[in-house]
């Protein structure tokens, strides 16, 4: 087979990958994943003799290669019928000669297309107001329960004894216990979509690599409502409160509740000490760094001007009063996030809830694991049922989330 009619498939792919939607930095991210440099092969399907290209062009251009005997019809339904013959005969010949994902058939065309497309969505859904930046991201083998531990000095450091004797001391281990679990979706496009050269089944990748993310969103969203909810009705589902008034009592320290907990400069403040005041098994100071103020939508506003205003106005304040510094400009960053009153969760946030978090290498309010090898969504893309001429995409992502460090997070009621 002749090289260069092969780049020009790889060309025609990526055209069709550019004309649906996708980016040129995606497309160079996933040919970086696989060691390929394929710079030259973008520059060429941007170009405008490619600003039309179809998945009729691409099926036209492999019969070309496959079988160069063909001479047509160059219909869009007959060439899917010849590629489908083409595949029947040389089956895994043809991968193992041409070594290239688009000399797989229609099936590794689309598959191709559409996992990037999938992760274009993914990457892009949301990332603004994303809770997935509270979390600890986890990596894990299988579907098994796991554990995440928290693993903390049992004291610090002491000066020479007699001798120059050096006191020992242990690890204190908090652990928390998380499964993951399959989270799919599947997608029957019909074989006259493809024919009438509908990318639409392409760019439907987009929309489902979206909803990987979203679904990652709301199990995140789902942890803090219920735990929020917990210590209002004093009944948490876990057995455990996460969040907590009195530590004296057996709960944790980190929650604001009653008329001066709706969102302030003077709350946050309150939220900073609780925060900035959490302790290790040793009483000694945790030492965090407040770094996120999450809210609903309809704080949205107030928690920018809180996070970002150089000067604010201190509650009660009137027009004539001189405005204060702010100590938090610039300092936290804010997420509202509208899946924590998603009508899908049990217990939503009220409107004026919120919390403020503390996010670093070592500690997280949430875990999101993934399981190894799979720590983004897939497509898979083949025949649908024997009765049906259609394609079948099926996305799947394998991941699990649970609450994890109390010390790292306050929630407030919000009056």
């Amino acid at each position: 087979m002749s090289r260069t009619r092969l780049r020009d498939l790889s060309v025609i792919e990526a055209a069709i990958g550019i004309n649906s939607g996708l980016s040129e930095q995606t497309l160079m991210n996933a040919a970086a994943r696989n060691g390929d440099d394929i710079t030259d092969v973008i520059s060429d399907a941007s170009s405008s003799r490619h600003s039309n290209a179809s998945l009729g062009d691409w099926l036209a251009a492999r019969v070309e290669v496959l079988d160069p005997t063909y001479r047509g019809p160059w219909t869009t339904p007959a060439l899917l019928r010849e590629n489908a013959r083409i595949d029947a005969e040389l089956g895994a010949e043809i991968g193992a000669s041409a070594g290239m994902s688009t000399m797989t058939g229609v099936s590794g065309l689309l598959s191709n297309l559409a996992n990037k497309h999938l992760e274009q969505g993914y990457a892009n859904s949301g990332a603004a107001s994303s809770l997935k930046k509270l979390a600890k991201r986890v990596l894990v083998k299988d579907f098994k329960k796991n554990t995440a531990l928290r693993v903390g000095l049992g004291d610090l450091l002491g000066p020479l004894g007699p001798g120059g004797e050096v006191k020992s001391t242990t690890l204190n281990e908090d652990q928390t216990e998380f499964n993951i679990g399959i989270f799919a979706r599947s997608l029957t496009v019909t074989e006259e979509a493809l024919a009438n050269d509908d990318l639409g089944a392409i760019e439907g990748a987009e929309v489902m690599g979206a909803a990987a993310s979203r679904t990652e969103e709301l199990e995140a969203a789902s942890l803090f409502s219920e735990a929020a909810s917990a210590a209002v009705s004093g009944q948490p589902s876990s057995g455990e409160f996460f969040f907590g008034t009195n530590a004296a009592d057996g709960q944790r320290a980190n929650y604001l509740t009653g008329s001066t907990s709706a969102l302030s400069i003077d709350s946050l403040s309150a939220a900073y000490q609780k925060l900035k005041g959490q302790v290790d098994r040793s009483g000694d100071p945790v030492d965090l760094q407040p770094t996120h103020l999450i809210t609903t939508g309809a704080n949205e506003v107030l928690a920018r001007q809180l996070c970002t205003a150089t000067e604010i106005r201190p509650s009660g304040a009137t027009d004539r009063d001189a405005p204060i510094s702010n100590p938090f400009a610039g300092n936290l960053e804010p997420i509202a996030s509208p899946w924590l009153q998603s009508a899908r969760i049990v217990n939503p946030l009220p409107d004026g809830a919120w919390f403020l978090a503390a996010v670093s290498r070592t500690t997280a309010p949430v875990i999101l694991a993934h399981r190894v090898g799979h720590e983004r969504p897939t497509v898979r893309v083949g025949p649908a049922a024997p009765n049906q001429l259609a394609m079948n995409f099926m996305v799947r992502l394998d991941f699990g989330t649970a609450l994890h460090d109390r010390r790292s997070i306050v929630c407030s009621a919000g009056a």
